[in-house]
């Protein structure tokens, strides 16, 4: 189906047939065909004409010809897909192409006397390109791909009633306390509670089933789910919805700031494990700055099992958000400090009693408050926010860039590492927090040859190794700080060759003499190399050097030898033979095609600076 914009025609052609033309019946001044659908399994189609007014009407073709007709219950339509012989969706964009909010279609009945709307439908993120109908569903294309076309909620309703499920305090004839609701309600806004409570769960046989979340109705399912002796939540306490035996209001409530009854409101946010639908819950929203806690006294008569009906009353713009439900038992009382003669009288003692409840609640929660204290001094279970002033007490300040858990561990082990402060324990264990692994800490002298080489009757000395490079100074494995001082003298003498006059007269020494005791004492004495078993991390790069730089000895020099995955230091590493005093990170040994592991020991450190585009042809595999 095409159309002649310049003639308002329209050109259609059934399945398998001819081509045949239609014109539109009585056009209006700068109307304009805007959209069309049809299916070959359908046998009508139709377009929609725009008028530049706003004015809108839907044009329908059949074996009967063309009629015109005005859309009911849109205003301002766009989109067309036919899902029925009779049936048309019709889009409405509310949103820009792409937005996440929900995009609406109106489905239109095509009977002999007009289009009639029936039910609603939406898509979240709907992008414009595409809508098409397969297997009788209908779906919409979005940046994050094909999405179905869900029915539309019903209309907001002004009030409803929620019911909970039975509250167990496991405690025959238990005497409720108090209950509190954290929530939002705005004005001309309204929540009822009503209590029923009983020692008894109501027969299986005549329980009532339970509603879904709108969230977690199965598609083409049905919203009641009823009572199954393995469903894992205790059953409701009424036996139908109107039912008001044994229902007791609780009045008027205290409105109080925010979770004030709670002593850390921070660490009673998450859901009980046994939530049986917190897998299908998504994250929790923040909580608003307008929350409020509603307190009140339940009155409701001594039972094991609780039950609460909550009446939410507002309008159809705004409505009452309710965020968490708690209930306190068993209800202590003030009257148990005052002489018997206040509770000698049922009635009058109750009254008491209830007089007494307004004063109750304050000490009680202060009493909380001082119960849970020693949580803020215990790093496993002190709040996050707490942290920081928990340290302040140990003269301990976190670096930003560590977790969580690696503060609650140093909190947990400060005193013993302030005892092993500048230590080779203390230092490692340290680190190891940091890292969050096994760091392991060689120091340089640990490196040298146990015993000298031996000529004849004449011994060498320690420093002088058969075919290494303790002899004559060579920059081949030198520090960056070595190989300035050797630059900068070659640099001297060289400007000295040059002068007929030099001043001073005498050459200045070689900063770096080829002495091998010297260099020897040069290359091991005072240095040490921390070997981190992970891979190479900026950030955690800066951090331990700056753990290292604030607790190491301060005449001693520290490199960082990282390892990937792969490496076992202890027991496939031979570091008493390996060069770590110059490397960065070892790298593996190739002979010819072949890569050496296990225990071979045919390689040399690979220094990032010198080598800044080496990259290594397996995961490390071979020993230091």
């Amino acid at each position: 189906m095409v159309t002649e914009a310049a003639t308002s025609r329209l050109l259609v052609q059934p399945w398998g047939g001819e081509w045949r033309g239609y014109q539109v019946p009585h056009p209006a001044a700068g109307e304009a065909l805007v959209a069309l659908a049809a299916d070959p399994r359908f046998p009508r189609a139709v377009a929609l004409l725009r008028g530049a007014a706003g004015a809108h009407r839907l044009l329908v073709i059949g074996a009967d010809g063309v009629t015109l007709w005005g859309l009911p219950m849109v205003r301002d339509p766009l989109h067309l897909i036919l899902t029925g012989a009779d049936t048309l969706l019709v889009g409405e964009p509310a949103h820009r192409p792409g937005d996440p909010r929900p995009f609406f279609f109106r489905e239109m009945l095509l009977k002999s006397t007009g289009p009639e709307a029936e039910r609603g439908f939406a898509v979240r993120g709907f992008d414009g390109r595409a809508l098409w109908l397969e297997a009788g569903q209908v779906y919409a294309t979005t940046a994050a791909g094909a999405r179905v076309l869900y029915p539309r909620e019903q209309s907001l309703r002004g009030e409803g009633v929620v019911e909970t499920f039975a509250l167990d305090s496991g405690v025959f004839a238990c005497v409720w306390h108090r209950l509190f609701l954290d929530l939002c309600l705005p004005a001309d806004c309204a929540v009822t509670v009503e209590a029923k409570t009983g020692d008894d769960l109501p027969p299986f046989a005549v329980r009532r089933g339970r509603r879904l979340p709108a969230d977690l109705i199965p598609s083409g399912g049905s919203a009641l789910v009823m009572p199954d002796l393995n469903d894992p939540w205790l059953p409701l306490g009424s036996l139908t919805t109107q039912e008001a035996e044994g229902w007791v209001p609780l009045g008027f409530a205290d409105a109080r700031p925010g979770r004030a009854d709670l002593p850390l409101p921070g660490l009673d946010l998450e859901r009980p494990a046994e939530d049986p639908l917190a897998p299908h819950r998504g994250v929790q929203p923040a909580v608003p700055a307008a929350l409020q806690t509603h307190e009140w006294l339940i009155v409701a008569p001594p039972g094991r099992y609780l039950w609460l009906r909550l009446r939410l009353a507002g309008t159809r713009r705004r409505g009452p958000a309710l965020f968490a439900l708690r209930a306190s038992f068993p209800r202590p009382s003030l009257l148990d400090y005052l002489p018997a003669y206040w509770r000698a009288e049922e009635q009058g003692g109750a009254a008491t009693e209830r007089a007494l409840a307004l004063f109750e609640g304050w000490t009680t929660e202060l009493d909380g408050r001082i119960d849970v204290l020693q949580r803020l001094f215990d790093p496993r279970l002190a709040p996050r926010e707490a942290l920081e002033w928990l340290a302040s007490f140990l003269a301990l300040v976190f670096d930003d860039r560590v977790r969580e858990g690696v503060r609650r561990q140093l909190l947990i082990e400060i005193a013993p590492l302030y005892r092993a402060r500048g230590t080779l324990p203390g230092l490692t264990r340290l680190l190891s927090i940091l890292a969050e692994s096994a760091v392991q800490i060689v120091e340089g002298f640990r490196l040298r040859r146990p015993t000298a080489a031996f000529v004849g009757d004449s011994a060498l000395g320690p420093g002088l190794e058969i075919g290494g490079r303790e002899g004559a100074f060579d920059l081949t494995g030198a520090e960056s700080w070595e190989r300035d001082l050797a630059v900068g003298h070659a640099a001297l003498l060289l400007r000295r060759a040059g002068d007929d006059h030099p001043c001073p007269a005498a050459a200045p020494a070689d900063p770096l003499p080829d002495d091998p005791l010297i260099g020897f004492y040069r290359r091991h004495a005072h240095r040490f190399t921390v070997i981190v078993p992970r891979p190479c991390d900026a950030v955690l790069e800066a951090v331990l050097d700056l753990a290292i730089e604030t607790h190491k000895p301060a005449h001693t020099i520290h490199r960082l030898c990282w390892l990937d995955a792969g490496y076992r230091v202890g027991s496939a590493s031979l570091v008493g033979i390996s060069h770590l005093g110059s490397v960065r990170r070892p790298a593996p040994a190739v002979l010819g095609d072949a890569v050496l592991s296990g225990f071979t020991t045919l390689h040399r450190g690979r220094d990032d600076d010198r080598y800044p585009s080496f990259k290594p042809m397996t995961p490390w595999g071979t020993a230091l």
